[in-house]
């Protein structure tokens, strides 16, 4: 049996008992790893993120957006 690494355990266990709001440093941790890329790449998390980034680019009013913005630009440019 092969031990599972660091990322794929909290990968498994964050996924499966998270229900909520993601916090904001989680994909930037995600995006520093080539195995947190493949997972957020093969999620469709990137497709998201881009099409997040054009829709609410220029928000300066809504904090949660904000917020949700910062958090898709740590993992997008990491």
């Amino acid at each position: 049996m092969l031990k599972k690494t660091w990322m794929q355990y909290a990968l498994t266990s964050v996924v499966r008992s998270f229900e909520g709001i993601v916090p904001p440093h989680f994909y930037g941790e995600m995006s520093k790893t080539e195995l947190g890329c493949q997972v957020l790449q093969e999620k469709g998390h990137f497709s998201d993120f881009s099409q997040f980034i054009r829709q609410h680019g220029h928000e300066d009013m809504d904090a949660e957006i904000i917020m949700k913005l910062k958090s898709i630009l740590w993992a997008v440019v990491s």
